[in-house]
């Protein structure tokens, strides 16, 4: 993953909100990674990015 972005987006549910961050790769567009959790905090994020550096062997 030469250049990327972590995105974010909240939904409003019945009881709360989800949050849904996605970490895509520029370039290909390609989403490389996501996680949805009932929080939002540091771990959701640090989560998704390790996911997507499992997943391109870096």
């Amino acid at each position: 993953m030469k250049s990327g972005t972590l995105t974010s987006h909240i939904y409003k549910c019945l009881e709360g909100h989800a949050y849904l961050i996605a970490v895509m790769d520029w370039h290909t567009r390609a989403v490389l990674s996501w996680e949805v959790c009932n929080t939002m905090d540091t771990a959701l994020c640090l989560r998704a990015l390790r996911k997507a550096f499992k997943a391109t062997g870096r």
